[in-house]
């Protein structure tokens, strides 16, 4: 993601914790911070990922949530804890 994808994700993550009713609201910081944690991922792959753990999971997602849901779906490998 980049930042013009800033403001679609926000909104997005928010819906999502509004869904699986934390209704926790974020702050700035707080939302940059989520944000950059998923930055290296497009927009898309996010989306799809937010999307998966709502109709799974009756918990609002972190970012490790969602970052694993993309790893399980992507191919993309897991470095485990002997290999960190």
């Amino acid at each position: 993601m980049d930042k013009s994808d800033y403001a679609e994700f926000r909104d997005l993550w928010n819906s999502a914790h509004e869904v699986q009713a934390s209704g926790k609201v974020f702050g700035k910081n707080a939302m940059a911070m989520i944000f950059e944690s998923l930055a290296e991922y497009p927009l898309n792959m996010v989306s799809h990922a937010i999307l998966l753990h709502c109709k799974k999971n009756k918990y609002a997602p972190t970012p490790a949530d969602i970052i694993e849901i993309i790893k399980d779906h992507s191919g993309i490998p897991q470095v485990g804890p002997e290999e960190a």
